[in-house]
Formats: structure tokens, sequence, C-alpha cells
């Protein structure tokens, strides 16, 4: 477990109505399925039952009960790391970081890439990569509710939105409607504690990636974490891996899939510039060199921008996520 960055509580972040035994919020429960999703759970002192589980009965309760404990098995090997003394899990969810940029360069890669999986905390936002089931994946960021200045959830959108200090503003899509409406109202209450209460939550920005060894806060461009020492992968290494074999880069940071996808891609460029180039004149060979220049080229900018988005170690270097 982290070490603990507060020289005391504040009781404004630390709801005692909410600290009921696991075993006492499962005996409530009438569901025998439910009950049983619930104590498969691997770990259960570090989580706010009450917040985290508000629907057990009813249509469609199991379903979520079970959506929640899937997403949250998914932190059963960090889960120590990740909290800090006295921190607790609020609640959780899934979405899809909404980026027009990334999505007009990238297309479908730029969904692939921003899944994301929402821990609220009773001191932050953890936000994890993941699958499409919100299962958690390696990369990780945080942001701290004192770093936020507003919450707001669109109805008709479907998406949720987190304004930082600094005019900063991150949108996510694809939030479960039911969260968003339950998020509403908890961020906002979360923020207003934050801005008056005492704690000052450990942050070097608004928004951190957090050391994928032991989940540390960690500057932004930093390539070693100054709490464990791990060293970071820097994105120019796969980036120059893919600049040589387009997907090379992607393999090296764990994406296997994307990676294959873009070999294949990179073999198809090599036949257009062979047909391309089948002329035989200068220019038409020239034009063939291009076309495999421009989809090199373009895959190392991709791959650079993706390993830039947070901090991996390198001992993940390889490892499919």
């Amino acid at each position: 477990m982290n070490t603990d960055p507060f020289t005391h509580t504040d009781a404004d972040y630390v709801d005692p109505s909410h600290h009921i035994d696991a075993e006492v919020f499962v005996s409530t429960i009438e569901s025998e399925k439910i009950r049983a999703y619930l104590l498969a759970m691997p770990f259960k002192d570090q989580l706010d039952w009450t917040s985290l589980f508000p629907r057990t009965k009813g249509m469609g309760a199991a379903g979520d009960v079970k959506r929640r404990v899937r997403m949250l098995k998914s932190l059963e090997n960090r889960i120590e790391t990740l909290l800090f003394p006295e921190e607790r899990v609020e609640f959780v969810t899934k979405g899809t970081l909404n980026s027009f940029a990334e999505q007009y360069f990238m297309g479908f890669w730029a969904w692939l890439i921003n899944r994301t999986l929402f821990v609220f905390t009773n001191y932050r936002v953890i936000l994890i990569s993941s699958d499409s089931k919100g299962r958690a994946k390696r990369m990780m960021w945080q942001i701290p509710y004192q770093c936020m200045r507003k919450f707001g959830s669109g109805m008709l959108t479907g998406s949720i939105g987190f304004k930082l200090h600094k005019g900063k503003t991150l949108k996510f899509a694809g939030v479960p409607r039911r969260d968003r409406k339950l998020l509403k109202t908890h961020v906002r209450k979360k923020i207003e504690l934050a801005h008056t209460g005492s704690i000052e939550f450990p942050h070097h920005a608004s928004r951190d990636p957090l050391c994928t060894s032991c989940a540390s806060p960690v500057h932004t461009k930093t390539y070693t974490c100054d709490a464990c020492a791990e060293e970071f992968i820097k994105p120019w290494v796969p980036a120059t891996m893919s600049l040589v074999i387009p997907g090379l880069g992607d393999l090296y940071l764990g994406h296997t899939g994307m990676a294959i996808f873009e070999f294949f891609g990179f073999l198809f460029a090599i036949l257009i510039a062979i047909g391309v180039a089948s002329g035989g004149t200068t220019p038409d060979i020239v034009a063939g060199l291009a076309v495999i220049l421009i989809a090199n080229v373009f895959d190392a900018v991709v791959t650079f921008h993706i390993a830039g988005k947070g901090v991996l170690a390198k001992s993940f270097a390889w490892k499919p996520r």
C-alpha cells in the first residue's frame, strides 16, 4: 500500500456510514445470485459497499452487480499498491476518452487505446486503460478532486466531463446512463468537499500518470519513478521500431492486435509501392518509395503518441496487455 501522505485525517473525506462490513452488507441482499457475485470479490476491506453497489434489487440488478464485480476483480493484483491508507473505492464504471483529433487521424484505434476504467475513491478518480468490458490494463492516471473545477454529465450525449484547473477539459463517452446520473451528484459533492477541506492529496499536475509498478504520481515526461526507481519506456524507442517495421513498436508496447493489423497494412503498402514502381522510370520508383516512407512515418508518429499518453515500465515491454 502507498505510504500515508497525510499528517491528519479529514472527516469530510471519510464517511463512516459507508464503512459497512462486507458480510453485513451481503447479508441484507435477498438475491442468492447477487450474494454469490459479491462473495466472490477477492478483496473487501477497501470498498464502500453501499456506494459501489447502489442497485441490489429489481430488474437488471444482478447484471449491474456482476459488471462492477468484473471491473473490481481486474484490480486484484494491484489494489494494495494502488490505494493510500484510509482510501476506499466508492464507485467504478467505464467509458472512452473522447478526442476529436485522435478520432480524425486514428479512427477505430482511437477508441481502442482510449477505453478507460474509472475508479472513484474518497480522494480522487483513478483512470486505468481497459478492455471493452472495463477490465484494467496497465497505464494509469489520477485526478484528485481538489484539481477539478467542475464535473458534468450529458444525458443526451452519453458523456461525462472533468474540467480541471488551467482550463483543461477531459470528456468521456460511453458511460452507462445510470452511472452518469449517480456520478453527477457524487463527484460534485466530492469536489465541493475537496475545495473546503484541509487535505492536499499528493499530485504534480491536475492529471498525473501513475507508475505502473508502485502507483505513485509521476511527473509528465519523466522516465524514472522517484518513489521506486522503476524506469519507463521512452516514446521514441517504440516509435523508431515502427519507423523501421510498422507494428513492431506497438508489439513492444504490448498492443498485439494493433501490431498485427499495422504489419499487414505495411505489407499492403509494399504491394502498392511495387505496383507504382513497376513502370521502371525514376519518378515511378521514387513514388513507390514515397508510399512506403509515408506509411512508416505515419505509423511511427502514431506509436510515439500512444507511448506518450502515460508511463509504462520497461519490465512490461513485449508483454501483451
